[in-house]
């Protein structure tokens, strides 16, 4: 219903568009219709009046107009200096002095027709009235007009009674008088409108008579027989003519109005109608994810823009739904190859060691981030005895499968080589042979391959073009580790790897890293850079190594801000002897805090120091266990150093929890309320307690002293 309620919304639209479109037309012919009609009654008016008036003038020309001019003269010489400037108007005392004067004292010299007598009245005036009721004309006059006064002296007037009949009026047309000229005889001749104070709108014809002068003088007088139509009986014409013609042009309208209703509602509403339809329908079924409306090609019977629309939607169709069915199979391609991406990418993720290695020996964690489904970065580690311990870092050139699969090979071939147990230098030589061998897509392989000795401390490493990674030694500031840069593997068959060795001390760090760390760009292009990554290091240092990693990881993804990911990241912290334990967030981890603790207090023999050393550990670590996560899994570290000279122990605990200062909490206790007073105690045994948030990680330090035995003073003393 509501969609046949739109449609008959369209026909009326387009029904009243169309109606409005003709009352304007309409209301623009209608004032040009009553202009026309005015000025063609006008002109059948004038063409009266012509024939009438032409006839009537034949009556006064010849000698009996010229016997009379010497007597109009004396009346304009002798009476109109008189009364030039009365207004000799019907009923004004100036009207009534001036007909005194030329009917009762001089009449011999009243202009013809003045008088009632004149000898010329009657004949004029019958030859008047006999033409007023053909011309419709209100008045008509007879008279002599001075050129060079611009005076009109009516010498005889008629009145048509049948239009009008009132004492002004007969008193104005009766009586023969001089006014100045209204009609401008000089400029117009014919067809003039003024307004007459008396008399209203009046239309005017003038006819001059020509006549024969034959008073001997150069005379300044013409004669005209003068015309005046009421305004009104000419609009009363047009007025009538015009409502005949509305009354026509509104038949004419409707019956135009029905047929264009007819014809739009059957060459536009209906096919508008069943287009939309379809395209509604098709709407509809699209949702479903169904494009079968079988919408009907037409054969172009109109050939107009609703045919080639409806044709357009039919091909839409039609082409539409072989797209979809591409686009099917394209999509279920696209899905199985991302299928098969996703099950590469956690083939290759899984081929990396995951697990973080952490014993007193070494510490070891990685973070892996491709830019891609797969990517070309690498790392490895592993035991290759029980002496010696690998770790590598490398990155391949390009991106994608081609990359993924080359560091595949690359890191199968480096650990294989690696396990053989032969030197560093041979070892890397025949993996570049390899990997040269085949290699139709030229790629290579930037790699840093290490080898500690865990009891000595000696690290042999070979650098094939990597970034230079950065190493911390006894606890001061990271700086980069200079190292010679031999060729990427992959590159040239017989190249001479040269190894490099270096002394590592207990605590001694190394921070390894892929060119999409010290490369990856804000949103404008700016590069990370290497002077950031050392300034982090150094901001992060006290943290453990995957600290250190999570850390860094943070950073990078805030620089970036949202900018693609242009190339993988990959990170790997190594630690040679390390001075902490690792826990998850379980109170049974607890207890390897405490076999820690009590092998770092070996040679301490303040055994209450190592009870009070025990309740403040047990407090602080409990707070972190139970309440930085909530979920379970997560790390915690700690680490003790003890220094024997001075007596003191400095213990610290790492989360990534939720950030809490536990000291500032001030417990307002009853006198008879039990518990709330463990961080009370804590502060009370320790000599230094602080909590410090380094990046994303809470780190609180506590400091206790105790009591050296008289040996270790003795020691000490030697020692000094």
């Amino acid at each position: 219903m509501e969609k046949k309620n739109k449609f008959l919304g369209l026909r009326f639209k387009l029904f009243g568009i169309s109606l409005l479109a003709m009352l304007l037309l309409e209301g623009v012919s209608i004032p040009i219709s009553l202009a026309i009609f005015r000025q063609s009654e006008i002109d059948i008016q004038t063409a009266q009046f012509d024939q009438t008036m032409n006839s009537l003038a034949e009556t006064f020309k010849g000698e009996i107009i010229g016997g009379i001019i010497d007597t109009d003269l004396k009346a304009f010489d002798q009476l109109y200096d008189d009364y030039k400037d009365a207004a000799l108007i019907p009923g004004t005392q100036e009207c009534a002095d001036y007909l005194e004067v030329f009917e009762e004292k001089e009449k011999d010299i009243a202009p013809m027709g003045m008088t009632q007598n004149g000898a010329y009245r009657t004949l004029i005036q019958n030859n008047l009235e006999s033409v007023l009721i053909p011309t419709k004309s209100k008045y008509l006059y007879f008279g002599a007009y001075n050129k060079d006064t611009d005076i009109f002296m009516i010498s005889c007037a008629s009145h048509n009674t049948k239009l009008t009949n009132t004492l002004a009026d007969a008193h104005f047309v009766s009586r023969g008088f001089f006014f100045e000229s209204p009609y401008e005889f000089h400029a117009k001749r014919l067809g003039i409108e003024y307004n007459d104070i008396l008399r209203g709108n009046l239309f005017v014809n003038a006819v001059e008579i020509i006549y024969e002068d034959n008073s001997g003088n150069d005379s300044n007088l013409e004669y005209w027989l003068v015309s005046e139509t009421d305004i009104a009986v000419i609009n009363d014409a047009v007025y009538k003519n015009t409502s005949t013609y509305l009354i026509i042009s509104g038949v004419s309208i409707a019956i135009l109005f029905l047929i264009l209703a007819i014809s739009s509602n059957f060459l536009f509403a209906r096919r508008i109608r069943r287009l939309s339809t379809s395209a509604n329908k098709y709407t509809e079924l699209m949702k479903d994810n169904k494009f079968d409306v079988n919408i009907t090609s037409l054969n172009k019977k109109f050939n107009d823009e609703i045919d080639n629309l409806n044709n357009d939607l039919y091909y839409l169709e039609t082409e539409l739904g072989n797209y979809v069915e591409n686009l099917k199979k394209v999509i279920a391609s696209d899905e199985k190859i991302r299928s098969e991406l996703e099950l590469s990418s956690k083939i290759q993720l899984a081929s990396l060691p995951r697990e973080k290695i952490f014993n007193e020996d070494i510490a070891i964690s990685s973070i892996i981030k491709p830019a891609k489904e797969v990517g070309g970065d690498l790392y490895d580690y592993f035991y290759i005895n029980e002496d010696k311990f690998a770790f590598l870092i490398g990155d391949v050139s390009g991106k994608g499968v081609p990359a993924a699969l080359f560091m595949m090979k690359a890191k199968t071939l480096i650990k294989q080589a690696l396990m053989s147990d032969i030197k560093l230098e041979e070892s890397v030589r025949t993996i570049n042979r390899e990997l040269t061998l085949g290699n139709e897509n030229n790629l290579f392989i930037t790699a840093f391959v290490g080898i500690v000795d865990i009891k000595s401390g000696t690290l042999q490493f070979v650098n094939c073009g990597h970034e230079e990674p950065f190493i911390q030694n006894e606890g001061k500031e990271y700086k980069q580790l200079k190292v010679i840069n031999n060729l990427p593997l992959g590159l040239e068959e017989e190249f001479e790897f040269k190894k490099e060795k270096i002394k590592l001390l207990p605590g001694d760090k190394i921070y390894l890293y892929t060119d999409g760390v010290s490369e990856a760009m804000d949103n404008e292009s700016n590069l990370f850079t290497k002077k950031n990554i050392l300034t982090y290091l150094n901001k992060y240092s006290v943290l453990p190594d995957s600290f250190i990693n999570s850390e860094m990881l943070d950073v990078i993804q805030e620089y970036e801000n949202g900018h693609e990911q242009d190339d993988d990241i990959c990170m790997l912290s190594f630690s040679y002897q390390p001075s902490l334990v690792a826990i998850k967030n379980e109170v049974i981890e607890m207890e390897k805090v405490c076999e820690f603790v009590d092998k770092s207090l070996k040679g301490v023999k303040d055994e209450e120091f190592k009870a009070n050393l025990n309740i403040v550990i047990d407090e602080l670590l409990s707070n972190v266990v139970y309440y930085a996560y909530s979920e379970k899994n997560q790390d915690i570290f700690v680490s003790l150093d003890v220094n024997h000279k001075e007596g003191k122990v400095t213990f610290k605990i790492f989360d990534m929890g939720k950030e809490f200062n536990p000291f500032i909490r001030k417990v307002e206790r009853e006198e008879d309320q039990i518990g709330g007073l463990g961080i009370e105690l804590v502060k009370e045994l320790s000599d230094f307690y602080q909590y410090e948030r380094i990046g994303h990680t809470n780190v609180t330090t506590i400091r206790m002293s105790y009591k050296l035995s008289i040996t270790e003073k003795i020691i000490n003393v030697i020692k000094k």
